[in-house]
């Protein structure tokens, strides 16, 4: 008994130092939690014991074994389990479209130019692949619960694996799995990536990491879920997974979006400079409301039109028909989307007349017939991927709910509320916007904690915390904003006083207010036509509508990075080799890393239509090479090479195209 006490804690103390040495934030987590049960902030919940040749875990309060004192049993019938099939025990990290005639004609042209070059490779793959075919390699595993980690030791004996992700909640389960679980050697063979009680936001951060390692192999990705742990970490993963900006917003997207500035360019609109803090007196004075398309907007109706004159108005487009209903003028519209179906939200009513004394933010995605419709004096460009004004970006504009959010704060007004930008369903009636939003849905939340293995990014629910609740549900394009926000809204320098009165999930940097607590009385009408000329003077100088030397220079460099690639895909095509398969990767992997090796902040919006390309390319056919038993694979590489070299081949010319001419305007 006393040598397996000794093994124990030398395993403990090995794993210690290895943890200290590769992961010191774990490291620092563990000792914090040694302090909390020493100083009786936290009452242990569990004990290990080794009982019938086994390690098991004892839950004090009730006496029961984690693994009924069947531990080495139970692992070992685990990793029997465990196999190669691609359809066992795999996550899909995005969905593979199979097209024909009948999808082109059918599908609007935004979603049929998205994946223009990656759909044949998809094809090509599902055509030819088996059903259930194995794997001949497994590269990434993730653990879904540690218990007491024997599994994980077993499982990767068998598998061996060269990234694996480890997941637990509870971080006194993991502290005594360090007693069992040799984590020190599994990380000899391989890299660990450890998400031990991490808060949502948190865990998006790991497991994106765990996903940019290594990109390729991130198709299939084999996985264990332990009964005894929460699925909620699951349902994140695949909520991630359905949202990654690659596939939910491809590259052809990224490209069209990275080059839509250049026409405003030309025709000599103003660009206005939003990431930058703003300093306008006439905000220190009076409060900011804005207002998003979510359903606490038209649950507050009432409040809102007999309070709105009281309050500066910033709406996102997506409001302006509901608050055309009530003559509810904003003061300043923000609009993002570049997507040909948006045009209907300024339909329906004169958009013109309605917002004619309105100022309009409308970034560079934004098609030409909405932006067409309206004065150019009440209009400000801003860049949301390519930066030609030299505008140094300091949030994101993936959504225009966040993106406006993040605005507002940088506006630094003495006060801002915050409604409609619930960025979760309605958790009584399952609304997820307002009733006349061109997206509105109202989702089944008759069975919240069903975990589902096909997620749909606007109707898979997914627990968060709420604003006024502890907890609500979300979906995962609502989830993406929320963790826009919490990675922006700190790097925001802003001091003064921000309110979520919304009935949604809480927002970073928002502090929860009843609307019914505002003290409504004490603020007094406000002069809209001056406070939009003043906001308006402030605009104009942080705004510029012509490209100075240095812009042109930097447009220069971009042009000659693409010929740059031009050149790298001309020595790819020359010296390209198809006798094998690892050869092949070899000399795809050499050109990606070419292409993404610059560091040059001025071409990285390049860079990422780029990135994107290969994340979908490059892991759609490292998997379907990842396969046991593949026949004419000569002919497979061959067919797979000709349609990623017209994809990168397109790109770049779209690139080299929008480019020539605007050096000379």
């Amino acid at each position: 008994m006393k040598n397996i006490e000794d093994e124990a804690i030398n395993t403990y103390q090995q794993n210690i130092k290895y943890l200290q040495e590769s992961h010191p934030k774990l490291h620092q987590d563990l000792q914090n939690f040694e302090l909390a049960i020493q100083n009786k902030h936290y009452e242990q919940q569990f004990d290990l014991e080794y009982i019938d040749n086994n390690f098991d875990i004892k839950e004090i309060s009730t006496q029961k074994y984690m693994y009924g004192k069947k531990t080495n049993e139970i692992s070992e019938s685990i990793t029997k389990n465990i196999n190669f099939f691609k359809a066992d025990h795999t996550i899909e990290s995005f969905a593979m479209f199979r097209t024909s005639e009948e999808f082109f004609k059918t599908t609007q042209e935004h979603y049929r130019r998205a994946r223009q070059h990656i759909y044949p490779i998809m094809n090509y793959y599902l055509e030819n692949q088996t059903n259930n075919p194995e794997m001949k390699k497994i590269v990434k595993f993730i653990f879904l619960g540690v218990g007491l980690g024997l599994h994980l030791s077993t499982i990767d004996a068998k598998i061996q694996a060269s990234n694996y992700l480890i997941i637990e909640d509870d971080i006194e389960i993991f502290k005594l799995s360090l007693f069992t679980c040799k984590y020190y050697e599994l990380a000899k063979n391989a890299e660990l990536t450890f998400s031990v009680l991490e808060d949502i936001n948190a865990f998006t951060n790991t497991f994106t990491n765990f996903l940019r390692n290594a990109y390729i192999f991130n198709y299939k990705i084999k996985y264990f879920h332990l009964k005894t742990h929460s699925n909620v970490k699951l349902k994140h993963i695949l909520s991630i997974l359905s949202s990654q900006g690659f596939s939910f917003f491809p590259y052809q997207l990224q490209l069209d979006n990275s080059i839509s500035a250049l026409p405003y360019i030309k025709k000599k609109y103003r660009f206005l400079n939003v990431y930058k803090p703003f300093s306008i007196p006439v905000l220190q004075a009076k409060p900011i409301l804005m207002l998003a398309a979510g359903p606490s907007l038209s649950n507050n109706i009432k409040w809102l039109k007999l309070n709105h004159n009281k309050f500066i108005i910033i709406a996102v487009s997506a409001t302006l028909q509901f608050l055309h209903k009530y003559n509810i003028v904003p003061d300043i519209v923000t609009h993002v989307d570049g997507s040909d179906s948006v045009i209907e939200l300024f339909e329906g009513f004169d958009a013109k007349e309605f917002l004619k004394d309105s100022l309009l933010l409308f970034s560079t995605q934004t098609k030409h017939n909405i932006v067409s419709k309206f004065d150019k004096n009440n209009i400000f460009m801003f860049e949301t991927s390519a930066s030609y004004f030299s505008i140094k970006f300091n949030y994101s504009s993936s959504c225009v709910g966040s993106f406006t959010y993040l605005f507002s704060l940088n506006l630094n007004a003495k006060s801002t509320y915050i409604l409609g930008l619930d960025l979760s369903i309605d958790q009584d009636t399952g609304d997820d916007h307002l009733s006349d939003h061109v997206d509105h849905q109202s989702i089944d939340i008759q069975d919240k904690t069903k975990l589902e293995t096909n997620v749909n990014v606007s109707s898979t629910l997914i627990p968060i915390e709420g604003n006024f609740q502890e907890t609500i549900y979300t979906t995962p394009i609502f989830q993406t904003s929320i963790s826009t926000i919490s990675s922006f809204a700190s790097k925001i320098a802003n001091n003064n006083n921000i309110y979520n009165i919304s009935h949604g999930a809480k927002i970073q940097n928002a502090n929860p207010m009843n609307i019914s607590d505002i003290a409504i009385d004490e603020i007094s009408d406000i002069n809209k036509q001056e406070v939009r000329r003043s906001i308006k003077e402030c605009f104009s100088k942080q705004s510029l509508d012509k490209l100075s030397d240095n812009d042109l220079k930097k447009i220069k460099d971009r042009h000659d990075f693409i010929t740059r690639i031009k050149v790298y895909l001309d020595e790819y095509a020359n010296n390209i080799s198809y006798s094998n398969y690892d050869i092949y990767q070899k000399n795809f992997l050499e050109l990606s890393n070419k292409i993404l090796s610059s560091n040059n902040e001025d071409i990285s919006d390049l860079n990422k239509i780029y990135h994107s390309y290969f994340k979908y390319a490059l892991a759609v056919i490292e998997d379907f090479f990842n396969t046991k038993n593949i026949k004419n694979t000569k002919r497979h590489i061959k067919k797979f090479d000709k349609m990623f070299q017209e994809g990168l081949h397109s790109i770049s010319s779209q690139l080299n195209d929008a480019f020539n001419g605007l050096q000379n305007q």
